[in-house]
């Protein structure tokens, strides 16, 4: 018993039955990879103006973790329709992409994007999606 369990209960034995049971379901993904959630759903939805950005984003060993990162917590938290979106955009991508985009971030050496009025999209260049998954994998 725990200092904080007033039960006099001792606690359930886990069992290989009851741990299979209670395992998480893996949901499939809305979208099949990071790249494909990079080109349809983050660069049209994460528009600003004036910030460092560079088309061949996938060369930033951090830009391309942090975009796995963000992209698996965008498929998680797609699945809650109370919070799940707002949680996923002040706990996960405010901060991710105010970093990568920031002077201070990787992009620092890169050109700004973005004008004054309504905002288009970054642009994204071709990306050879095997020879960066294999640099991924060898991380």
């Amino acid at each position: 018993m725990g200092a904080f369990d007033d039960s006099d209960e001792a606690p359930a034995e886990v069992t290989a039955d009851s741990a299979e049971a209670t395992a998480p379901v893996e949901q499939p993904t809305f979208y099949p990879d990071m790249f494909t959630w990079v080109e349809g759903w983050l660069l049209p939805h994460w528009v600003r103006p004036k910030k460092n950005w560079d088309d061949k984003w996938w060369e930033y060993p951090e830009v391309l973790s942090r975009f796995e990162a963000l992209w698996r917590a965008w498929e998680h938290l797609r699945l809650d329709g109370a919070l799940g979106m707002s949680v996923f955009w002040r706990d996960h991508l405010e901060t991710h992409m105010t970093s990568i985009t920031s002077a201070e971030g990787p992009f620092y050496a890169s050109r700004k994007v973005g004008q004054d009025g309504p905002p288009n999209p970054w642009p994204t260049s071709p990306v050879d999606r095997e020879s960066v998954r294999i640099e991924l994998q060898s991380e």
